[in-house]
């Protein structure tokens, strides 16, 4: 294919790197110690715990990564990646990620993933990233990009964010988005299970088992590398920290072409977002849309030959299996924004066609493994979304409808206005989004529009709006990729306009580690309210719901234990076949069945259980979702107390379960 016209990208030639700082030598002690300094600050009370986790946890982060690094070395040696470039090199880990997550996906089906397995993983990745590097001296190539004194702006918040990922999991950020109860119930849980099992199954009390889980394959590694699932949960949420790190690498990457200080304005930009430290803190999945999503943004405007379009493909491949909503952001969004581009430039050739044709095809493909295995086990390859076309799995109708329900704005949002109204209150007046990158960018897009790449990040930006608004039940955490994308618009400004934003990237650096410390400060006051020292918990797995269990007598150690209402399950360290738990989505009380039946759906009638259950969880189901909450014998509401336990024997016929001993408070 001819490297002529259709390209996005219309400075192609590198600009000089110049010369290697003579300080460089101070540059890694002086960066090591604001670091740890920052964790041991931020840390207060539970310093101790965390200098032992950065010994421990962090140590086993950084093996990993150059364990990715190694696997994704094998695929640039057949692609005849530029390894030597800032975004080859960040390419070249996010494609091992990538491996490793279908490795263990693959491994994981068949049964065949344990310790073992993962050690030798981790071995022979780190073996060939050791080879690779001296082979390539690629070690003299990252000095220039990592040796960078404005990358200490971002010491405070790498701290920040590794210290909050030593928090155990479920705390961060209270009932603020990002909200902890979707890491045990699903994102943690989930590999907890499979890990149990050893192997991965359909889990038809989880519906989110489903979802794809290129991000969550990594915890799933973690919890077998580290030999159980609660002491690797440091290591889980330190590793979608890293996934939001390399976030940032791959915007200086991106916009490198351009020059070291213009990349890492762009980068120091997108890292400063205090989203960007909140969801890297926890064990999310939104950290592989960004790295994938930023990474397929910046071939595409590169892509002039089938090499080009294929890594394009591979990265928003990737993208997909991380989270579905990469499927109209990307993997339709991404070749629609770049054909309208070409055709407004009057570039649009037949090999670009065909380019970006074999660029979908790739994504598909890397994107497969998922959809053959939900096509096996429910039918439909993308459930549980695309219910009405593809089939609803083992949902009934009821349950169909609750899912849509959920996942749609609330009534008063319905209306066009409305929504409009909300993507002004959770995004541009969100602190989260720090207010002033957006805005921004906008200028920043405005000055440079002219520029194919430009018009190719602004036509994103339009989509992923115009899919926020009609498509999404209005999350700001729904926005993230903007970030990626309007860091990239502001590296594309001239130099002077660069040195303008600079200002206001310090500022924004300030900014967006104070904002982010106040809101630690806040979910910490609350829980002390609660009777909770969350930073007297950093680096324990202590704080669970297992005092419960063992405090409660007549509770045998075998007993079953039924949540009612409450999908935490990844908080009761018990046996997983000992605990049984529905999502929201899985109570089925269609057909006449209570609800009753419905959460205990899986054990047979005579068996004598712990029903531990929620009431704040049931109102909110009832408010929410219209789940009937009451039909559980008699009216719960009326007990004291948000939740309690008791020991109950199941009994489906009547519809009523028969209490075996009094409410316990």
């Amino acid at each position: 294919m001819p490297k002529a016209s259709h390209a996005i990208l219309d400075y192609a030639t590198p600009a000089p790197a110049g010369g290697i700082d003579r300080l460089r030598s101070l540059f890694w002690p002086i960066a090591v110690a604001f670091f740890v300094a920052g964790v041991v600050v931020m840390a207060g009370v539970g310093w101790a715990s965390a200098v032992i986790q950065l010994g421990t946890s962090f140590a086993l982060l950084l093996v990993w990564l150059a364990a990715a690094y190694g696997w994704g070395l094998i695929p640039r040696l057949i692609l005849k990646l530029p390894v030597e470039t800032p975004l080859g090199r960040v390419t070249t880990l996010a494609t091992g990620l990538g491996i490793l997550s279908l490795l263990t996906l693959g491994l994981g089906l068949v049964g065949g993933m344990n310790q073992i397995v993962a050690g030798a993983i981790t071995l022979i990745g780190f073996g060939v990233s050791v080879v690779g590097l001296l082979r390539h001296r690629t070690s003299v190539h990252l000095r220039v990009d990592l040796v960078h004194w404005w990358w200490l702006l971002l010491a405070p918040l790498a701290s920040l964010t590794i210290t909050a990922a030593m928090l155990p999991a479920g705390f961060l950020w209270g009932m603020d988005e990002p909200n902890g109860y979707d890491v045990v119930e699903y994102h943690l849980q989930v590999p907890r299970e499979w890990f149990e099992l050893g192997r991965i199954v359909p889990l038809t009390h989880n519906v989110f088992s489903f979802f794809p889980f290129n991000v969550e394959m990594h915890y799933l590694f973690a919890m077998h590398l580290m030999g159980g699932p609660w002491v690797a949960q440091f290591l889980a949420q330190m590793m979608h920290a890293a996934f939001v790190g390399l976030t940032v690498a791959a915007v200086y990457a991106a916009v490198a072409e351009r020059g070291r200080f213009a990349a890492m304005m762009a980068a120091l930009f997108a890292g400063a977002v205090p989203w960007m430290p909140m969801l890297g803190s926890i064990a999310y999945n939104e950290g592989g849309l960004l790295l994938y999503g930023t990474l397929g943004i910046a071939w595409a405007m590169r892509a002039t030959s089938w090499r080009q379009f294929s890594i394009a493909g591979l990265m928003i491949g990737f993208a997909c299996g991380c989270k579905l909503t990469a499927v109209p952001m990307l993997l339709i969004g991404l070749p629609v924004s770049l054909t309208l581009t070409l055709l407004l430039n009057r570039a649009l050739s037949r090999q670009a066609m065909l380019g970006m044709l074999f660029m979908v095809a790739i994504a598909v493909l890397v994107f497969s493994p998922w959809l053959v295995r939900n096509a096996i086990w429910v039918g439909n390859p993308v459930f549980p979304e695309q219910q009405k076309l593809l089939g609803r799995g083992y949902f009934s109708q009821e349950q169909s409808d609750r899912f849509y329900k959920a996942h749609k704005p609330r009534p008063d949002q319905q209306a066009f206005s409305a929504r409009t109204i909300e993507l002004w209150r959770q995004v541009f007046a969100d602190w989260r989004f720090a207010y002033a990158p957006l805005p921004i960018a906008l200028v920043a897009i405005l000055l440079t529009i002219r520029r194919r790449e430009t018009q190719l990040l602004l036509l994103m930006l339009l989509g992923l709006t115009a899919f926020w608004l009609i498509a999404t039940h209005l999350q700001g955490r729904f926005y993230v990729l903007a970030i990626p994308i309007a860091a990239m618009a502001i590296g594309g400004l001239p130099r002077r306009g660069v040195w303008a934003v600079g200002t206001l990237v310090i500022i924004m650096a300030v900014a967006g580690t104070a904002m982010t410390v106040w809101r630690l400060q806040q979910v910490t006051d609350e829980m002390s309210r609660r009777g909770v020292d969350l930073m007297t918990a950093i680096g324990f797995t202590e704080i669970d719901r297992s005092i419960e269990i063992r405090n409660n007598a007549g509770v045998l150690p075998n007993m079953p234990i039924v949540l009612i209402g409450d999908a935490q399950a990844y908080n009761w360290k018990v046996p997983s076949k000992q605990l049984h738990y529905r999502t929201v989505f899985d109570a089925d009380t269609s057909n006449g069945r209570s609800a009753s039946d419905a959460w205990t759906a899986d054990l047979p009638n005579g068996t004598q259980a712990m029903f531990y259950i929620d009431l704040s969880e049931l109102e909110r189901f009832n408010r929410t979702y219209g789940t009937p909450r009451s039909d559980l014998g008699y009216d719960m509401m009326n007990l004291p107390g948000p939740q309690f336990s008791m020991v109950w024997t199941v009994r489906h016929l009547p519809s009523q379960p028969v209490p075996a001993s009094a409410p316990s408070p």
